[in-house]
């Protein structure tokens, strides 16, 4: 059976503005020339997102509506370009009155009611200005909010700053005494508990700027008694252009002729009101366990987090995160977890992934191979739960009447499932959704802890494609299962036909399936696309979803047999990692919160690798050539999978450019393997040699380069001309040759390099700029190389080269700069103390890789701390410059992202995570145990106030790939950065989990504080651990071998001897620069068990 899967839609025009307005009122999207001005798509299920509410207040007690939509009393009416809202709400009547006019519209709210009714108005519009189905948070950050109080009102203006370029300029030209420009301050952290909007309950909109990830802009009226009508007249206007037309506000004056230009309708087209008989909107309350419930339900609490005596969150010993209701009170980004299939593995062989979140989102974005195209259920769009039909939900009949569960008394993550608790009337409601280790299936499971017999509703908004209304869907029925197959439109459908999902049903009780029409009294159907399962009389019921990626079926089993074998199979990946240390020593409590990070990070670091997106970056299915050559490469060099690792090896030299040698930034690499970029940041060419070359250190297999693997076109994605490996790396050393600028061994800047935010303004600084991060790790890479091959020549007279014009060009006054422009004889040097063009001084990068490449004398190294100890060190870490790039508007002057931005988040916000665990590398290059060991720990999510005491609270159970200062504007924090260092300011966690980090950090810990390597596949042990930690044991598998590892430390880096199974090696290497090396354990003296003591 084929759906249209489009919504009837009533179109509104005006100067290439498009309104798309559903039957009910409710705003589908607005547009411009294919682009959205607005951000969230309404439907007749939640209701639009924008809105206008009125707030009434009598005898000291106020209620509150919508204006707009289904969710409103209003009646609807249309007349060309204009739209009519009428009716009552607590003896206050009113009408709303649309107008388009060219690229404005305006709305006339018209209130009246008696002597003694007090009214208010809000007005609310989300902002996008940017192509439809983009990542709403990202768009968000490139958004400039600015404000201007005018005539009696505050007026804002929105320019995006990365796109088209779009000024909306919001206001009234009616007085209006408050303003808010991001949705969490309109509808609070809080309304993911009590659906209830803060602005409306709180009194007054915050009248700040607030440049987040939730643009919303809000105007409040003053508020007027009723004896008399009341009207306020709201407007927005598009510049569709302001790079040519400039960025001059348009003045109350302007608009209101504007307005008074096109008189009002009178001959309006009626539509009948919509009525539903169930509300996404009607929740069922929280309800917290208390403590004693808490005390019944989960005895075992390991790191319990608590806020004002309330419990938050806390672990399990095998590592289960449980967290209340509660913790959402504090969080902008909400606990969620996801769950795919175990990724030690081929990624080209399709998994099933889903996300879920703590406020009733059991499974969304569940796709089957690509996590971009395959796509079953829609993804979570609001941090707020605002909008509550996307991905899978349920509604419980309670007192008579459906409502939807939201958030739990209790949310637990595991590493492969995730439950839900609910408190209903003396019972405990449990819903579970998990995935098995190999098999693609989501299983969901609902039971009552009493036994008793419940009505529900579930739903599942389809996608079948990238997004909803996109795409036919094609639904059949097979006894009492239901089928989905995709479209042949779709990417999907024309790559893989075969593909389908198949939902299966068991339960205790009737039920049957249905689509939206149960959510309207008429019973008939407004085409969205949801499939509803109609359950009664229930205590229990499970419900897989089969992802079918071939004819065959697939044998289903219950969750818990999944949790257990999924279980034993991640620690089997984890190799037994274990830390013990004496219970008293000071250091025993993080060195358990170790034991409890690892897994974690490990789930989080195999979902970047096998089906790469995440929480907040939730578009994916691609590798990045730098990211996949760093994160998932080292995970798998850490844990001894060099299996995998050459796989990833052949799998990168398969997209170098036939054309030019070089890499693409991105690629997908499953079937969809033709999409690609096709151009790349200066840095990328050097990331496939260097891991390369770190392959062949670590395992001593030079048969890699012989493997012949073929080419790739730019523009097509063609595969040809196969080469061996050896060719393709002399293929690329002639490509970096290439790019060398002018007169010098220095690698032109290009596109940039890992600092994604400092692209250059200026075409000219491709060539003619290079990066001190950059050549150093070109130097190590080729040396790497070099000491692995110990044979090409022509490589070793390079590198030679290189080195002497780092030294020549790089340094100056004894500080590495961040960047030199050459022209010429003329060398200016960027981001250095003499830097004039940027005032900024020092760039964690340069010191990093300096220390991690071993270029710097030795003699440098203090001295170089101490900069970075002055100007970089944080309470929550090292930040990626001294101070910030200057915020100057939106208009770039010298790099593009980072003067574009206007979030203070992920690279803007300077704490990079992922650029902080390098630093804990080059720390251990260099033997300075204690700053490692202060690194490893400043950046543990699990009780993190423990370490910087200026954390705010965030979910602890997931890589956070920056710590972000509390600053509402870049302009303030331009101007307080200094506070971050102090402490002044709170930090908070940025975007989650997709980030090659978790990668990184696990090899760190693995490879450059515990020690435990590979060198010419032999046990190579070189630790950095400071004295706090004497008598560290470690239990680790290497190969078949497991190790009981024991450090007794009187100096904190490298080693003075091994004992192993008693045997007596002193330390047989000298590989260091800094300090002192490790010692290199034959197999020949290995057992299947051994003890080992490392003497440091």
């Amino acid at each position: 059976m084929k759906i249209k899967n489009q919504l009837e839609k009533i179109i509104l025009k005006s100067g290439g503005i498009k309104f798309e307005v559903l039957p009910s009122g409710d705003i589908h999207g607005i547009y411009y020339n294919n682009e959205s001005i607005s951000m969230y798509r309404a439907n007749m299920l939640d209701g639009m997102l924008a809105n206008i509410y009125l707030r009434v207040t009598k005898d000291g007690r106020s209620r509150h509506t919508k204006l707009l939509g289904v969710d409103s009393p209003s009646e609807l009416k249309i007349s060309g370009n204009q739209m009519l809202y009428e009716g009552e709400f607590e003896n206050v009547r009113y009408k709303v009155h649309l107008k388009l006019i060219g690229l404005n519209w305006f709305w006339k709210v018209r209130i009246e009611g008696e002597k003694g009714i007090f009214g208010e108005v809000f007005y609310g519009q989300d902002v996008s200005l940017n192509y439809p189905y983009a990542n709403e948070a990202y768009v968000c950050q490139y958004l400039d909010h600015s404000v201007r109080l005018s005539d009696g009102a505050y007026h804002v203006r929105t320019k995006q700053n990365q796109g088209p370029a779009f000024i909306l300029q919001q206001g009234s030209l009616t007085p209006n005494v408050a303003f808010a420009t991001d949705g969490f301050d309109f509808f609070g952290k809080e309304y993911k508990l009590d659906n209830k909007v803060k602005a409306l309950e709180a009194g007054t909109l915050p009248s700040r700027v607030y440049q987040y990830e939730f643009a919303y802009i809000a105007f409040q009226t003053p508020k007027r008694e009723l004896s008399e009508p009341y009207e306020a007249l709201f407007y927005a206007s598009l510049n569709p252009d302001w790079e040519a037309n400039g960025l001059e506000w348009k003045s109350v004056k302007e608009l209101q002729a504007i307005h008074d230009s096109v008189p009002d309708e009178h001959a309006y087209v009626a539509y009948p009101k919509i009525e539903r008989a169930i509300s996404f909107q009607d929740i069922y309350p929280y309800l917290p366990f208390d403590d004693s419930e808490l005390k019944e339900m989960f005895p075992e609490k390991m790191f319990l987090e608590e806020e004002d005596g309330t419990i938050l969150s806390w672990f399990s010993e095998k590592g289960t995160h449980y967290v209340t209701g509660d913790k959402e009170r504090y969080l902008e980004r909400p606990d969620a977890n996801i769950i795919t299939n175990q990724g030690m593995r081929d990624p080209e062989i399709p998994g099933i992934a889903s996300t879920n979140y703590i406020f009733g989102v059991f499974n969304s974005h569940l796709s089957l191979g690509n996590v971009q195209f395959n796509r079953l259920l829609s993804r979570n769009k609001t941090p707020l739960n605002v909008l509550k039909t996307s991905g899978q939900r349920l509604f419980i009949k309670h007192e008579g009447k459906y409502k939807l569960l939201a958030m739990p008394a209790a949310y637990e993550m595991r590493f492969n499932s995730s439950a839900w608790y609910y408190k209903v009337d003396g019972d405990v409601i449990k819903v579970e959704a998990g995935v098995p280790a190999n098999e693609t299936y989501v299983r969901l499971e609902f039971s009552s802890r009493l036994g008793r017999k419940y009505d529900l509703i579930l739903t599942e908004e389809l996608v079948m494609g990238e997004a909803e209304y996109l795409h036919p869907l094609h639904l059949d029925f097979e006894g009492d299962a239901a089928i989905l197959s995709f479209d042949e439109t779709t990417l999907a459908g024309k790559h893989h036909p075969e593909y389908r999902f198949r939902m299966e049903i068991e339960s205790d009780g009737k039920f049957r399936y249905s689509g939206d029409e149960i959510f309207y009294k008429d019973r008939q159907s407004r085409n969205h696309p949801l499939l509803c399962l109609e359950l009664e009389n229930v205590s229990s019921f499970s419900y897989t979803i089969k992802g079918l990626a071939s004819k065959a079926d697939i044998q289903i089993r219950n969750l818990e047999e999944i949790k257990e074998e999924y279980y034993a199979l991640h620690m089997e990946n984890m190799q037994g990692f274990r830390l013990e240390i004496d219970p008293d020593n000071p250091n025993h409590r993080e060195i358990k919160k170790l034991n409890i990070l690892v897994p974690w990070y490990l789930q989080n670091a195999l979902i970047h690798y096998a089906m790469p997106h995440g929480l907040e970056q939730y578009g994916g299915g691609a590798w990045g050539t730098r990211d996949v050559c760093q994160g998932p490469a080292e995970l798998f060099s850490a844990f001894g999978r060099f299996d995998l690792v050459k796989s990833i090896i052949l799998k990168v030299y398969e997209r170098q450019f036939h054309e030019t040698g070089d890499w693409p930034q991105w690629f997908m690499f499953d079937s969809f393997g033709y999409i690609q970029a096709d151009s790349s940041h200066g840095d990328i060419i050097v990331w496939p040699l260097y891991l390369l070359a770190n392959y062949l250190l670590h395992t001593g297999d030079k048969e890699i380069l012989n493997e012949v693997v073929p080419y790739t076109t730019i523009r097509t994605g063609e595969k040809v001309n196969p080469e061996s490996i050896h060719a393709h790396v002399k293929r690329e050393i002639e490509a970096i040759k290439s790019n060398l600028i002018p007169g010098t061994h220095l690698s032109g800047y290009g596109g940039g390099d890992w600092d994604d935010t400092l692209q250059p303004v200026e075409s000219e600084l491709r060539t003619t700029m290079a990066s001190s991060w950059t050549v150093a790790l070109t130097i190590e890479a080729l040396e790497t190389f070099l000491f692995a091959c110990d044979s090409e020549n022509e490589i070793r007279e390079l590198v030679e080269e290189i080195k002497k014009d780092y030294r020549k060009y790089f340094i100056k006054d004894g500080v590495p700069a961040g960047f030199v422009r050459i022209e010429g004889a003329q060398i200016k040097h960027i981001v250095h103390p003499s830097d004039s063009l940027t005032g900024i001084k020092y760039r964690l990068l340069s010191f990093n890789r300096g220390f991690i490449s071993e270029i710097f004398p030795k003699e440098d190294i203090q001295p170089y701390l101490d900069l970075i100890d002055k100007h970089l060190l944080h309470p929550d870490g090292v930040r990626l410059m001294d101070t910030t790039v200057k915020y100057q508007g939106g208009i770039p002057k010298i790099f593009l992202r980072a003067e574009t931005a206007t979030n203070f988040g992920r690279e803007i916000g300077l704490l990079y995570v992922h650029a902080h665990i390098r630093y804990l590398e080059a720390m251990a290059k260099i033997g300075a145990a204690e700053r490692l060991f202060k690194g490893i720990k400043v950046i543990n999510p699990i009780l993190i106030k423990e370490n910087v005491k200026n954390a705010l609270p965030r979910q602890s159970n997931v890589y956070f790939s920056s710590s972000d200062g509390d600053f509402p504007t870049r302009y303030q924090a331009d101007r307080d950065f200094d506070k971050l260092r102090t402490g002044e300011v709170k930090v908070k966690g940025g975007w989650r989990l997709y980030s090659s980090g978790p990668g990184i950090f696990l090899r760190q810990l693995i490879n450059s504080f515990l020690g435990i390597n590979f060198l010419d596949n032999q046990l190579y042990i070189d630790p950095v651990i400071p004295k706090s930690l004497n008598g560290l044991k470690f239990h680790f598998k290497f190969k078949n071998h497991e190790l009981n590892v024991t450090y007794e430390i009187e100096e904190e880096a490298g080693v003075n001897q091994a004992i192993v199974n008693g045997k007596v090696i002193p330390r047989n290497t000298n590989l260091r620069k800094y300090r002192k090396s490790g010692v290199l354990i034959p197999d020949c003296l290995l057992m299947d068990k051994n003890e080992i003591i490392i003497k440091m």
